[in-house]
């Protein structure tokens, strides 16, 4: 993902960081993550897309999925977003959701200026977040990022480029993009004593097809090769569909280690001699309000950075260690996930129905009784996926255990995704009758050292199958 900076402003000597006068590290934050706005007490909301037209609550969740393109969303067409949001009042005009009003649309435009937030444009080149600061990294990929977006921005013809089209460049440590699946991917890797670049196409780390390993300076030159064939196949065109079209590379001959992949994002990790404290949404979601309670709280105690991390988590810089329990505390209490063991961070779930129009599950209801009635299944080894529809935008790769709400109940899919074939259809009251089976079914059928995970794959139909 792009990584937005949060600084306090820059003081007059030396340009170093210097005490917001307000308290506040953080006066506006925009981004995809989610913010209701009954906390701002504004009439707008990012919707989340395929909801048009089909209720008037605000669904603060914005996946930048599927239906990009036909919304005219700004993740989707790469156009500025004070753009868009000048002509949101005209693609929704027969509609109350979302952006309905002009004067909203102008309202936000002018914060986001007025707050000296920039938005990013045109194709997407992600990093990791702490890509310059990661101790752990193999390179640090902002350097490569930029040269790439220039290349794509100078580049004569410009190029007829998917709108979803994504590049990863993935310098690798504690945050790295590993496990993010993308168009064209760029990993560093350690070879012969020096630092490559392994370039690859449709996939994550593991399952892209390698292309081409190269070093740095060469690196832009292939990448530009690989979107001009992309713009010869059309504007829709993704890295799937060139992928059968270059010649593999033999990995046989040029062996690279891969980096391993990222650390979960919740608690204090140590980088090197400082500690970042990771903060994840629960549920990918949070209000407004607390967003701002707590980066003041956090402007109090010492933090320099807030950077936006994949998994939906805030990673806070520059805090004192001795602020740090403090520091997880205020934001425990606003609601964060502040420990790698806890629960919930086993649940991927979106924002259900009272949020999303096609929501049919109440997902946070959900992950509550899942939490309480069967924890064992929340061990930290699996992502159970929580869908209020079959989109699954929460989780779109599979997932060991997958519960999907329909208008007919609730679809059971193991190792799959929301929109697979169900394994059981089964009433919401019956799955809340079922859930103390169900973790007595995981300690039966679970053998001793075996995961949640484990036992999911090898006897999930049998755990199902047990009547409560």
């Amino acid at each position: 993902m792009d990584t937005y900076l949060i600084r306090r402003k820059a003081g007059p000597e030396d340009g170093r960081p210097s005490r917001d006068p307000a308290g506040n590290l953080l006066q506006r934050l925009w981004s995809c993550t989610p913010i209701s706005r009954q906390a701002r007490g504004l009439p707008f909301a990012c919707e989340s897309h395929a909801d048009r037209g089909r209720s008037a609550r605000p669904a603060p969740s914005c996946r930048c999925r599927s239906d990009a393109r036909a919304v005219g969303h700004p993740c989707g067409s790469g156009q500025d977003i004070r753009q868009w949001l000048a002509g949101c009042h005209r693609t929704r005009q027969s509609s109350d959701q979302g952006l309905a009003h002009q004067d909203a649309a102008q309202q936000l435009s002018a914060e986001l200026s007025r707050a000296g937030i920039e938005i990013r444009s045109g194709t997407a080149v992600e990093t990791p977040p702490l890509a310059g600061l990661d101790c752990a990294e193999v390179a640090d990929a902002s350097g490569l990022a930029d040269q790439i977006r220039d290349a794509i921005r100078q580049h004569t013809p410009a190029l007829a480029l998917a709108p979803k089209l994504a590049i990863t460049v993935n310098g690798g440590g504690l945050f790295n993009l590993s496990d993010a699946i993308s168009d064209l991917r760029l990993d560093a890797v350690r070879h012969g004593g020096q630092v490559l670049w392994r370039i690859a196409l449709a996939g994550d780390a593991r399952t892209a097809r390698p292309v081409a390993l190269v070093d740095e300076a060469q690196a832009v030159s292939h990448v530009i090769a690989l979107l001009e064939l992309l713009h010869a196949q059309g504007s829709a065109s993704r890295g799937r569909d060139i992928a059968a079209l270059v010649p593999a590379l033999d990995e046989a001959c040029f062996p690279a280690e891969l980096t391993a992949g990222p650390v979960n994002p919740a608690g204090v990790i140590r980088n090197g001699s400082s500690a970042v404290l990771g903060l994840r949404l629960a549920f990918g979601r949070m209000h407004a309000g607390e967003l701002e309670s707590l980066m003041a709280g956090l402007s109090g105690l010492g933090a320099t950075q807030v950077r936006l991390a994949p998994d939906h988590a805030l990673l806070v810089l520059g805090l004192p260690d001795g602020a740090i329990p403090a520091a997880a505390r205020l934001a425990a209490e606003q609601g964060f996930i502040t420990r790698p063991d806890d629960p919930m961070n086993s649940v991927s779930a979106c924002p259900g129905t009272g949020f999303c129009a096609a929501g049919r599950l109440d997902t946070q209801e959900l992950a509550g009784l899942l939490a309480s009635q069967a924890p064992d299944l929340l061990d930290g080894s699996c992502t159970v996926h929580l869908s209020g529809c079959t989109k699954g935008c929460a989780h779109p790769s599979p997932a060991p255990l997958t519960v999907t709400g329909t208008d007919a109940g609730l679809r059971i899919v193991l190792a799959g995704r929301a929109g697979d074939a169900a394994d059981l259809n089964i009433s919401l009251e019956e799955f809340r009758a079922l859930l103390p089976a169900l973790q007595q079914g995981i300690a039966q059928h679970r053998q001793a050292g075996q995961t949640a995970a484990q036992a999911l794959s090898l006897s999930g139909a049998a755990i199902f199958g047990m009547a409560p």
